[in-house]
């Protein structure tokens, strides 16, 4: 997984021969704890949508995100159409799958008073045409987290 990181840094200035007031973030720190996990499946099976839920499974994606205590930040995931897993040169069609519908839990993204928050996210797989190539499919993508 690639994540971009943006931190925030607050510096207010007084004017008028004032002191000057300094606030600093804690930084955001993201680790991945699992990847997204479609299993096996045969060509010709239909999509296959991950379910979306607040706690880990053995198919979402988790991450333990920490930063600053109760701090709310936003997120944004892949848009529809731009993730493909590959497998080979992925050239054809058949080598690759479409990756769709991308979902998060918790819905309220703030982190906890003690600065941290555990992040699951899900996603659709598109259904495999009946020529698809047997093979090892992955590909990454960018969860941009604003804070």
């Amino acid at each position: 997984m690639i994540f971009e990181r943006l931190g925030q840094l607050i510096i207010l200035l007084t004017l008028i021969c004032g002191p000057v007031a300094f606030s600093q973030t804690t930084p955001i720190d993201i680790t991945t704890i699992s990847s997204l996990d479609f299993g096996s499946a045969l060509p010709g099976d239909p999509a296959l949508t991950l379910p979306n839920v607040n706690s880990e499974t053995d198919q979402n994606a988790s991450f333990y995100i920490t930063g600053q205590k109760n701090t709310s930040f936003t997120l944004s995931l892949p848009a529809e159409g731009t993730v493909q897993m590959i497998t080979g040169t992925g050239v054809n069609l058949n080598q690759k799958i479409s990756v769709t519908g991308f979902n998060y839990k918790p819905n309220n993204l703030k982190l906890s008073k003690s600065g941290d928050l555990y992040l699951y996210v899900s996603a659709t797989r598109a259904a495999l045409s009946t020529d698809q190539v047997p093979g090892y499919y992955s590909t990454s993508f960018i969860i941009t987290v604003i804070y």
